[in-house]
């Protein structure tokens, strides 16, 4: 198992994806130490983000809320070198949401992976 250590405040963004939970589960209760800390199946848009007491919801929510809803399917796995991952199709809507996140939040972003699923 990978062990991540958290700091208290530490914020990532995430999109859940409930769906495939059935299917990787057991998996990430295993493997994924995000799992341990209540994380729930998702795709990384961007880790680690603000601490806790410097996000700003409005932002968030009117960035978000400017990007359309698409359909993703997660029909193939891939690697970085200590996660194995569902990899997101189509990605580029979650670069997308990376990238906008990014500018506006420029001096927060190392670290980032907008296809850093952990699903």
């Amino acid at each position: 198992m990978t062990q991540t250590s958290y700091r208290p405040g530490e914020t990532a963004l995430v999109i859940a994806v409930p769906e495939v939970e059935p299917a990787v589960g057991a998996w990430r209760r295993r493997f994924d130490s995000a799992a341990a800390a209540g994380v729930p199946a998702h795709v990384t848009v961007l880790y680690p983000f603000l601490d806790i007491g410097r996000v700003d919801t409005a932002a968030l929510a009117a960035l978000f809320g400017g990007h359309r809803a698409f359909d993703v399917r997660f029909e193939q796995s891939a690697r970085f070198p200590e996660v194995l991952y569902l990899a997101p199709t189509p990605e580029r809507p979650f670069r997308e949401l990376t990238e906008a996140v990014a500018a506006r939040w420029p001096r927060h972003t190392a670290g980032s992976s907008p296809t850093s699923s952990r699903t």
